[in-house]
């Protein structure tokens, strides 16, 4: 049961993890848009591919 409850701390910090990742892109988007700033948005979308590979290590 250890072990089990181990994992689902585990489990728990990389979800409140990767919601942080996804709470700052969303910011970071929302100020890129309302500043039509290019540079800033295209940093967002290059910097994507963190949460997607955190989104399938966290599947696993």
């Amino acid at each position: 049961m250890k072990h089990l409850q181990r994992d689902l701390e585990q489990l728990k910090r990389e979800v409140l993890d990767m919601g942080n990742m996804v709470e700052t892109a969303m910011n970071q988007a929302i100020k890129a848009l309302l500043n039509r700033d290019r540079i800033l948005a295209e940093r967002i979308m290059a910097g994507d591919h963190v949460l997607d590979d955190k989104e399938v290590a966290i599947e696993e």
